[in-house]
């Protein structure tokens, strides 16, 4: 039998009745490590700390103690607990039961046949008389009332952390276990019990329990785990290093012939804002296999698996490989000539619920020569209902669907186009339900060598067998009534649509355009870290007026390459976004087209520079107003303009009334800057009678009021600039303005 390791999810207040009860557990035969959480508080009376770690190191190495910080909250410490047990099978104590019960031999047994199951431990209280339990001990005890979840449970490390642990979302703090039971049985996942002989636990009579800190009621924990119906919790911000997490979705992609391209759509994945992910690339018989590979080796990331064919076998062979290739619970099909966008993968993984099996969304077009772009929206909801009504199916390369579906249907290798649309065809057939994220999840490239250009009558005879099929065994009747549910299904309202050039343009790719990107957090020590100060043009600083405080800090760097995202991704920067104008003419020569689009209107280099700074001071007030309306809908910001003075941190006694009270400076090249006070109230008569009052004692001699109908103040003109520039981006992507 493998060694066990035994987390404590709480302890016991009384350091003599946490000793005696520390030691029945490693007493247990088959129990390796115990590994206990112990708040500051808990540990602060001299006695209790004594005699704690006195025992603790009269174990050795048996009892490991995790001190918790100030900032560390309990799910933090269980999870990193559990991301460091020296062994793979893992019993969680959610109370302080014995295990002297357990038949170990068979819990490991049944890990060891299925390493995502998870073995639940019923509890029963002994008598008086006892203090351990022994084989008639069943019929001498009572049941508990464990209403919130187990009270204890048997798991694989590796599967505890693929579920991404206990949720460390500050509301979720007071549940623990029950949450992760739940997620687990919402992806299917089944709770073996073994019986009352070996798969009880008991707890001694009396009021034993682990100190929590939590005062949540078992009913309100219920409820909260019912409300919050997703199965992957922690995605971005995770106390468990990454060096110590596994993979969770796998990125399926297959390639051939496509050197050229393949290195820039992987790069779109090592950019994601989810991070623990593994690429599998099959190279389905490429003429070029050593320019895939180094396409590949150059790249730089251990987490990319390469296979090849020394034959070409089709698409639906090399996504069958890379499904065979890989034990992640997800994956993510990708093909070698597209973009995704940095939330792809983490809005996919959002997506899956107790309602949802599988996810997908929608994409946009761009023209691999020119760079237009055209959104294309798919319905709600895919089924066989959908395909019977229109045909349709959830765009491939936008699916996160659970491994298992695609290893149990399997692609069809005698088809060579439409492979995708019949799986997820007949996935849905078999009762998989597919649920739309409400996005664009990445840009599909067109070019003259992409399959669905080269086989199109194929791709359609694809269509037209999975949609034949789909309503094979239905009568004329059956199919009517499909259609007309399919019918009505309807589009998500999603962003981008359109306008797509001015959401998606910074990521297309570098021969396409010039960009920009935009970070938030610690920005000078993230760009020192990765070795890329000089490309910052901007820093914002959003400071309260009144504390001081920095609520953000923004960097613009200028000139930004796939290359460079990677690298912000793997140094840490997790807040960003691209923006980016077309840098292309008909002959594929690069044009300046900013300082064109400058020297048209006579401005200056220094102009240039201030609209820079303005226009992202401008973006940071808009975000204040949106958090400011989540609680006020009417709420207005009254905004001082102090162009190249910097104001100290004071609250002007006229403004002291204020909701929002903020100092935004923003440095720029060749020495300019800006530098605003922004005030928020709850509705326009405050502001305004504020402002009144602050423009008379000679507060301001720039004041705005935002947003105002008719002002001609600084914000209405940025404003008003914003407007022009986005009907003109409108109107080059419809191709109204050409001639």
């Amino acid at each position: 039998m493998r060694g066990i390791s035994v987390i404590c999810t709480g302890q016991i207040s009384d350091a003599s009745d946490f000793i005696a009860y520390l030691q029945k557990i490693v007493n247990v035969d088959g129990i390796a490590e115990v590994v206990v959480p112990l708040t500051a508080d808990g540990i602060s009376t001299p006695d209790f700390s004594e005699h704690f770690f006195e025992f603790a190191d009269s174990l050795e190495s048996m009892i490991v103690p995790v001190v918790l910080s100030d900032k560390m909250t309990r799910p933090q410490a269980i999870n990193q607990a559990v991301a460091n047990a020296n062994y793979e099978m893992v019993i969680v104590l959610e109370n302080p039961v014995l295990l002297d019960s357990i038949d170990l031999e068979k819990v490991d047994q049944v890990l060891a046949e299925n390493s995502r199951t998870i073995v639940g431990f019923s509890r029963r209280i002994l008598n008086d008389s006892e203090e351990l339990p022994d084989v008639d001990s069943y019929f001498r005890s009572v049941p508990s009332n464990d209403s919130a979840g187990l009270a204890a449970y048997a798991i694989a490390r590796r599967y505890f952390l693929e579920l991404r642990g206990y949720d460390e979302n500050p509301d979720m703090k007071g549940i623990l276990g029950g949450d992760l039971l739940a997620r687990h049985q919402r992806r299917g996942g089944t709770i073996t019990t073994l019986g009352k002989a070996g798969g009880v636990v008991y707890s001694p009579t009396g009021s034993l329990s682990f100190a929590t800190g939590s005062t949540l009621k078992a009913e309100e924990a219920e409820k909260l785990v019912s409300a919050k119906k997703s199965i992957y919790r922690n995605l971005i911000d995770w106390s468990v290093g990454p060096e110590m997490r596994v993979p969770l979705v796998s990125v399926a992609i297959a390639t051939k012939d496509r050197a050229d391209l393949v290195g820039e759509s992987i790069s779109s994945v090592l950019y994601q804002s989810f991070q623990d992910f593994e690429i599998v690339v099959v190279d389905d018989g490429s003429e070029d296999a050593e320019g895939v590979e180094e396409a590949i080796r150059s790249l730089g990331d251990s987490r990319i698996k390469l296979i090849r064919n020394s034959e070409s076998r089709g698409v639906s062979h090399a996504r069958n490989r890379a499904a065979a290739n890989t034990n992640c619970l997800l994956t993510a099909v990708h093909d070698d000539d597209d973009i995704m966008l940095p939330g792809r993968l983490e809005w996919g993984i959002e997506a899956l619920s107790e309602n949802v099996d599988a996810s997908y969304g929608s994409w946009t077009n761009f023209d691999h020569y020119d760079g237009s772009l055209r959104t294309f929206i798919t319905r709600r909801d895919f089924d066989s209902d959908l395909v019977a009504f229109s045909g349709e199916g959830p765009g491939h390369s936008t699916w996160t669907i659970p491994t298992e579906i695609i290893k149990t249907i399997g692609y069809n290798e005698s088809l060579t186009s439409s492979v995708d649309h019949y799986l997820a065809t007949r996935a849905a057939a078999a009762g998989v339900r597919w649920g739309h994220i409400g996005k664009v999840a990445y840009l599909r490239r067109v070019h003259d060598f992409q399959l669905t250009s080269q086989d199109t009558a194929r791709q359609k005879s694809g269509h037209t067998l999975s949609k034949f099929g789909n309503t094979f065994l239905a009568s004329d009747h059956g199919i009517s009534e499909m259609k007309e549910r399919g019918k009505k299904h309807t589009y998500p309202a999603v962003r981008g649509a359109k306008q797509p050039a001015l959401e998606f343009t910074g990521y297309l790719p570098d021969h396409l355009v010039r960009r920009d990107v935009i970070i938030d957090g610690n920005v000078s020590n993230a760009l020192a870290q990765v070795g890329m100060p000089t490309k910052m043009v901007s820093l914002l600083e959003d400071r309260d007026l009144e504390t001081g405080v920095c609520y953000v800090e923004q960097g613009l760097l200028r000139d930004v390459s796939f290359e460079d995202m990677v690298r912000l991704r793997r140094s840490g920067v997790t807040r960003w976004r691209a923006v980016g104008v077309l840098d292309v003419d008909n002959g594929g020569d690069a044009l300046d087209s900013q300082k064109i689009e400058a020297s048209s209107i006579e401005e200056s280099e220094t102009y240039l520079a201030w609209e820079k700074v303005t226009n992202q001071a401008f973006t940071r007030i808009k975000s204040i107003l949106g958090m400011l309306r989540r609680d006020h809908r009417n709420g207005h910001l009254l905004i001082i303009d102090h162009g190249n003075d910097v104001p100290e941190l004071v609250v002007p006694e006229q403004f002291t009334s204020a909701l929002i009270r903020r100092r935004l400076l923003v440095r720029g090249e060749l020495g300019v800057q800006v530098c605003y006070t922004v005030f928020g109230f709850d509705g326009v008569l405050a502001a305004v009678h504020v402002a009144d009052y602050a423009t008379k004692d000679g507060v301001a001699s720039k004041i705005a009021l935002y947003p105002s109908v008719g002002s001609t103040t600084l914000i209405s003109t940025l404003e008003a600039e914003r407007e022009r520039r986005t009907l003109d981006s409108s109107i080059e992507d419809s191709g109204l303005g050409s001639n």
